[in-house]
């Protein structure tokens, strides 16, 4: 699927799709259906595409004949003639027609070029929707950061309220001190902090991701939710270069711009080329001569012709506008070189990435796991009196480290995933 159906089909989906609630979950997807649906942005991609189009209907009309009805009745009064009431009167009627017969190619050119950079509208504005779901990915990961974090200082809380209540166990049976409960209460404190400032962060990202959508933040809070990414196959370089080259807006968008100046330039050309014209018409004239006692004579008159104009000497300016439509061919082919190579870069670090990425959360899921085995044997230790205070925390400040690790990486894998997939314009293939 190219992109351009992509995003038709993200149209058509959003008008068909029911409005998200305001505190309700909301996928990534239904965000940036929601954000390409606002008025303002919709509407202005459409007044920008309609001029372009119309530019091209515009200048179509040249290459058909154009007809020009003609009228005109004249009077008056002149004295000075030195005679005593002169008047003037002229009457003309004419259906006058013309047509190019032999432009060397002006107006095809200049029409096709229209063509070429109404179509690089169309990609240009598929690119700034590019950039928009750029910022809604962007302000919905921020979210689920905050989401995710906010999850485990709520664990690192739920497992240092745990220790606090091991610690007052043993300060009844008189095994520990005070000092150590305060510690103990001390770690459940800083939980509390963590988690406060994670919901601010929430709060802000969910602000901010009303707006892109076009809801009221102050009464609607949408909370970005994203499902398991699952099992990603390594993904082939080359291959998704290949579908990202013949999706990607922006490339298109340079070679219909490229192709729209090599139109112009053959304009140019044609516009110091020999120019055959045919002309015709048919009306009436009609006139009365003051000096002949009021003579009038009227009558109608018919014609038709070939007009040919050959330019003969223009210092140089053919020359000049060539060698300008020239250096404008050249430099958006350079600019496409420049996105293709930024392109394939951009995807080939993503894959990199993608597979180191899939290593360290390999790496950070086991370290959890002897993280979570670590704290519950320095809790049995303690309550048993081998161990202190000092290695249960040590354990939970490692278990917690963990545990943030691991819920950054899965975040960092779902944004790689999704930002190759809307390079792309396809899934990515799983396992």
């Amino acid at each position: 699927m190219t992109f351009t159906f992509a995003i038709l089909y993200l149209l058509r989906a959003a008008t068909n799709s029911p409005t998200v609630p305001g505190d309700a979950p909301v996928t990534l997807d239904q965000a940036i259906r929601a954000s390409l649906q606002r008025p303002v942005f919709s509407r202005t991609q459409e007044i920008v595409l309609d001029q372009s189009v119309a530019h091209t209907e515009l200048l179509k009309t040249g290459l058909s004949p154009t007809f020009k009805l003609e009228g005109l009745y004249n009077t008056g009064y002149n004295p000075g003639l030195g005679l005593s009431d002169v008047s003037l009167e002229r009457e003309k009627l004419a259906f006058s027609a013309n047509y190019y017969l032999y432009d060397a190619g002006l107006r095809t050119n200049q029409v096709n070029a229209a063509k070429a950079l109404a179509k690089a509208q169309t990609e240009t504005n598929n690119s700034e929707k590019l950039t928009l779901i750029g910022q809604v990915t962007t302000v919905f990961f921020e979210g689920l950061s905050a989401k995710a974090l906010l999850e485990v200082a709520q664990s690192q809380k739920t497992d240092a309220a745990a220790h606090l209540v091991d610690v007052a166990e043993r300060l009844k049976l008189g095994n520990t001190t005070k000092g150590e409960l305060l510690t103990a209460q001390s770690a459940v404190d800083s939980a509390d902090s963590g988690i406060a400032l994670h919901k601010a962060d929430l709060e802000s990202s969910e602000i901010r991701l009303a707006m892109l959508m076009g809801l009221d933040p102050t009464k609607d809070r949408p909370e970005p939710s994203i499902a398991d990414s699952g099992k990603i196959a390594s993904p082939d370089p080359k291959a998704l270069i290949a579908k990202a080259e013949a999706n990607s807006p922006v490339l298109a968008s340079l070679k219909d711009q490229r192709d729209s100046a090599r139109f112009l330039l053959e304009a140019d050309k044609a516009g110091y080329r020999p120019v055959v014209q045919a002309r015709s018409g048919v009306g009436y004239v009609g006139f009365q001569d003051p000096f002949s006692s009021g003579h009038s004579a009227s009558g109608g008159f018919a014609n038709i012709g070939v007009q040919m104009v050959i330019p003969l000497f223009d210092k140089s300016a053919y020359h000049e506008a060539v060698r300008e439509g020239r250096d404008a061919i050249v430099l958006k082919q350079l600019a496409f070189q420049d996105a293709e190579e930024q392109l394939q870069t951009q995807i080939e670090l993503a894959v990199s990435d993608l597979n180191s990425t899939k290593e360290a959360l390999k790496s950070g899921e086991s370290a959890v796991a002897a993280s979570e085995e670590a704290f519950r044997l320095s809790r049995e230790r303690y309550s048993l009196g081998f161990g202190t205070q000092i290695d249960v925390l040590n354990a939970l400040l490692s278990l917690t480290t963990a545990r943030d690790m691991v819920a950054a990486t899965k975040l960092r894998l779902d944004s790689i995933i999704l930002n190759l997939e809307r390079i792309t314009g396809e899934p990515l293939a799983k396992k």
